[in-house]
């Protein structure tokens, strides 16, 4: 985002304090504050981006296939279809890259998780190469990237149905439909508002070592 044009960074970055999730907030703190752009609505549609109306023109920033529905029908074909990108009017005019930084205890909550025989899967929004990276790194051999949120609570009922007690572990706006659908849910106190909301138990620290930790504890 270096060499992005500062203007429509600055849009970006007004759009993405709207929201929690975690590529929001990284778009957020790396625009510079300056003048603010006025918009006249500002929407969040979870598991797709953000959506903002001003003086007669819609911005969108989120998924590149919703966000570039003219690169959909050919407007913008060269850009394809993955990533997150900022739009007007349905052409594509920034682009935003992220490279996810794991929490430093991720990797021993899930080795916790299988020691104690539990099977661990990963459903995320993600693109299949970012989702594999990640679940490589943790040690997580069952993952089902490119999810909407509806997919989420799909994966989630079709575990349920095959005889699995599924424990939700989510912290997105995103991840709320499937933390009501689980049988028990778990959300971080940094979660967004609804999910927090959503979900049975919630955490007071970054640590993720609270999920087998709960586990243990329920087992006593």
């Amino acid at each position: 985002a270096g060499s992005m044009d500062p203007g429509m960074l600055a849009v970006a970055g007004d759009m993405a304090a709207h929201s929690r999730h975690p590529f929001s907030r990284a778009i957020a703190g790396f625009a510079a504050p300056g003048a603010r752009h006025k918009f006249d609505t500002v929407t969040e549609h979870p598991g797709f981006g953000i959506e903002a109306t001003d003086a007669g023109s819609t911005w969108r920033l989120g998924r590149r296939g919703w966000a570039g529905w003219k690169a959909r029908t050919g407007g913008e074909g060269k850009h394809g279809y993955g990533g997150t990108v900022l739009t007007k009017d349905g052409l594509i005019v920034a682009t935003f890259n992220f490279e996810d930084a794991l929490r430093a205890d991720a990797g021993l909550a899930i080795k916790l998780l299988s020691d104690a025989g539990v099977s661990v899967q990963m459903l995320s929004g993600d693109t299949a190469g970012a989702c594999g990276e990640a679940a490589e790194m943790l040690g997580i051999e069952d993952f089902v990237p490119c999810l909407l949120p509806s997919g989420k609570v799909e994966r989630i009922e079709t575990l349920a149905k095959d005889g699995h007690k599924v424990l939700m572990v989510g912290d997105g706006l995103n991840d709320t439909p499937a933390l009501s659908a689980a049988h028990v849910s778990i959300a971080p106190a940094t979660a967004a508002d609804i999910g927090r909301n959503a979900a049975d138990f919630v955490f007071l620290r970054e640590s993720l070592l609270a999920v087998p930790l709960a586990l243990d504890v329920s087992r006593k």
